[in-house]
């Protein structure tokens, strides 16, 4: 009966070597996929967050940072409760404290000043003692 019911098929286990085969030869070929330490979405020290290439970069002290976009405060090594929404935003912001910057380059010249508020494209940008 056994025999009746596979006939001439071949057996799982000849079909299922091949095929495995193939498999590892597929994934063998697959990108190498690259790690970023911390992980996007925050795990930085200090309770900060940043999500974009070079967003908070320069990170060493600074503490309860969001950054969000390319760049976004990028050189920013102890400042402390920023929040730079943009491409670029608040890039130079080196020691400033309680700055809000939104939008592509939105005081992207500010240092060290702190309690400011941007929204927009390249406000402020020209110009550090304007603050």
């Amino acid at each position: 009966m056994h025999k009746q019911l596979l006939g001439n098929r071949p057996s799982l286990l000849r079909l299922a070597f091949p095929l495995t085969i193939v498999a590892v030869m597929c994934f063998a070929f697959l990108p190498l996929t690259n790690a970023v330490i911390p992980a996007p979405d925050g795990g930085y020290a200090g309770e900060n967050t940043a999500e974009g290439t070079s967003a908070l970069f320069s990170l060493t002290t600074g503490v309860w940072n969001t950054a969000s976009g390319f760049g976004a405060l990028k050189s920013n090594t102890t400042g402390r409760t920023n929040t730079a929404t943009g491409h670029q935003a608040l890039l130079k912001n080196l020691s400033g404290e309680g700055n809000t910057a939104v939008g592509a380059q939105a005081l992207v010249n500010s240092t060290t000043v702190s309690s400011n508020i941007a929204v927009g494209c390249e406000l402020w940008n020209q110009h550090n003692d304007w603050f």
